[in-house]
């Protein structure tokens, strides 16, 4: 008997939380025995993530100029070999493929949705969460609420789904990752870090991390600040990095494909976003990693922090509260480590691999013809 078929698409041609969800899903329902596929551009980074695993992936260009094209590949390719689900993450390929999932009788044809960002009740819209879309599948509550009050969707058809996230075999050791980070970023072992592990996007609030880190700069002269990871905003951040007293102690190192051991490395995490938020990954990242963690009360992150408890919220956009959560943490290594301890015991319970792909999973018709 041939293995259920699952097909997820991806217009996106950059590489982020969702991308990172969407290829972790992936892995998982390849472990339990399903085939998979992508439909994708070439160009993009999911699409070589996804052939580095071994994932079938069909290339389209998912722009507004092909969608008709797009729209009868996919319809073909489904009436081909027709896969139990086809999930959709971004808006165009939401538009093609689940409009094309539908043409072609898919049973199951999930609409994903990653970003709090506010979805317009236009007629089209409402075609594809009323009628294309036979589940909708948030990362965080505060994007499914809206949806079920604009669209008036009924019960049990827009669900919230948390990423999950799991710590590698081989994490390091706090000591050795500080070591490990010290030695890249040429310092001195007495150095301490501060860090946001997140895409270099203007609502992610890197200018108000600094802003706040340049207040305390001279109170602690042994910290320094990292931010890891890449995009557009390679080309604006460092520039006003340097117009700051503390420009020597902001370090940007890149995008890399394991943060796990920066955030080992890290005193304190930060996430200061100020619009456009799930549940981001890096919070649950930093939890896991026993990383003390301050993020904004911007969709989905105040559903993984309880203030003060599993970490420190404040208000988007105002780096002097920024300012004062850092003191905060710095100035007490016991509340550091209770808020740590506190967040790992939730992320734990919460936010595994297991959890999110056995939900998503249990959502699965049993009609696999």
């Amino acid at each position: 008997m041939t293995s259920p078929l699952l097909i997820h698409t991806e217009a996106s041609r950059g590489w982020g939380g969702q991308e990172m969800r969407t290829l972790a899903e992936c892995r998982w329902f390849r472990d339990q025995g399903y085939r998979i596929a992508l439909i994708a551009p070439e160009a993009s980074e999911i699409s070589a993530a996804a052939a580095k695993e071994n994932f079938t992936v069909h290339h389209r260009e998912l722009t507004k100029k092909t969608q008709l094209p797009d729209f009868l590949f996919c319809r073909k390719l489904f009436k081909k070999d027709p896969p139990l689900m086809v999930g959709a993450h971004s808006n165009i390929d939401t538009r093609v493929c689940l409009a094309a999932a539908t043409a072609a009788g898919i049973p199951n044809r999930f609409r994903y949705r990653h970003v709090s960002i506010p979805v317009k009740s236009n007629p089209w819209n409402r075609v594809i969460y009323r009628k294309f879309s036979t589940q909708i599948i948030t990362t965080a509550e505060k994007i499914a609420i809206p949806l079920r009050e604009d669209f008036e969707l009924p019960a049990g058809k827009v669900i919230t789904i948390a990423t999950g996230v799991a710590p590698p075999d081989d994490l390091p050791t706090r000591e050795q990752a500080h070591r490990d980070l010290c030695s890249e970023l040429k310092l001195p072992p007495t150095s301490r870090f501060i860090g946001q592990v997140s895409i270099l996007r203007r609502w992610k609030g890197h200018t108000d991390v600094m802003t706040a880190f340049e207040k305390i700069a001279e109170d602690y002269p042994n910290h320094h600040l990292v931010f890891v990871g890449g995009g557009h905003g390679e080309d604006y951040l460092p520039p006003f990095a340097k117009k700051l007293a503390c420009a020597n102690r902001i370090h940007f190192v890149g995008h890399h494909p394991n943060p796990w051991p920066f955030f080992r490395a890290f005193e304190i995490a930060t996430l200061a976003s100020t619009e456009g938020e799930g549940i981001p990954q890096s919070g649950m990242q930093a939890m896991l990693s026993g990383c003390p963690f301050i993020g904004t009360s911007v969709g989905g992150i105040p559903e993984i922090i309880t203030h003060a408890k599993t970490g420190l919220l404040v208000p988007p956009s105002d780096p002097s509260a920024i300012t004062a959560a850092l003191k905060t943490l710095l100035e007490a290594p016991l509340t550091r480590q209770k808020i740590a301890k506190m967040a790992y015991d939730w992320a734990l319970e919460n936010t595994t691999l297991d959890r999110m792909g056995k939900t998503v999973e249990s959502l699965l018709t049993n009609n696999q013809s």
